[in-house]
This record gives structure tokens, sequence and C-alpha cells, in this order.
């Protein structure tokens, strides 16, 4: 299962958000962070594994999860492609 996290890469101690579409990560962005932190922040796209053994570790605490895509957000509010952990 596919889904978006959103990613504050400025700020050590801040929580990802998690989305069902880019569109609400993005507007998400765009509409709830100010813009002169927007250079900080990644939107990725992420697999999560929901076989059995993906939920079960996930109840224990250990997400199962690959990044698929990662997006920054550019100086006029788009998503630009950037390689993934950057």
């Amino acid at each position: 299962m596919n889904i978006y996290r959103l990613l504050n890469t400025a700020v050590s101690n801040t929580e990802a958000e998690h989305f069902g579409t880019q569109a609400e990560a993005h507007n998400a962005v765009k509409s709830g962070v100010a813009k002169h932190n927007w250079p900080g922040i990644r939107i990725e796209l992420v697999d999560v594994q929901t076989d059995k053994a993906g939920i079960v570790a996930a109840l224990n605490g250990v997400a199962m999860f690959q990044t698929v895509s990662t997006w920054a957000i550019t100086k006029r509010g788009g998503l630009a492609p950037v390689a993934n952990g950057e």
C-alpha cells in the first residue's frame, strides 16, 4: 500500500505526517507551512507492507516500509523530484 509522508528536514524534532494522496500532502504544505520553511520540506511516496508480517511488525513498533520517490517544494510552491533521502 502506498502512502505519502510529509517530513520537515529543517526541524529535527517534528513528527512526520501521513496522507493518502500526493495532492493532500502538497496542500498541507502550501496551507500549513510558512513559505520560508519550504526548502526543508520533503514529500515521500512510501510503500508500506500490508501482509501479515508487515502488520505484526507495525503493531510491535517496527514499521516496515520503503521510500519509492521523494519531492521537494520549489520556491513557487510546486513539486520537484529529488534523490531519496536527500
